[in-house]
């Protein structure tokens, strides 16, 4: 979990701090809000949130309230989320 939260943290830094606007992604997963995978991923939030001065800021919707790992794909496709957490199952496909 620390290596994706580094390379996270460092996409995010390198894309977004120069500039002078302030973005928000949207993200989803299916792990529930109190897991060991929703702590790491607000962690990363909170993290890129402070290393960007705020300019870039992660809203990670959990629980499968965005729909399940196909949903959010199809949603990332047409452009109502920027991005999600997958499996291996939904990486390949």
């Amino acid at each position: 979990m620390k290596s994706v939260q580094r390379c996270l943290l460092v996409i995010c830094v390198c894309l977004f701090s120069s500039s002078s606007w302030s973005k928000t992604l949207k993200m989803a997963a299916i792990a529930p809000e109190g897991t060991t995978w929703m702590d790491g991923l607000n962690t990363i939030a909170r993290e890129i949130k402070e290393k960007t001065n705020k300019k870039v800021k992660l809203k990670i919707i959990g629980g499968g309230v965005a729909g399940d790992e196909p949903d959010v794909l199809r949603k990332v496709r047409i452009g109502q989320l920027h991005g999600g957490f997958f499996t291996g199952k939904t990486l390949g496909d």
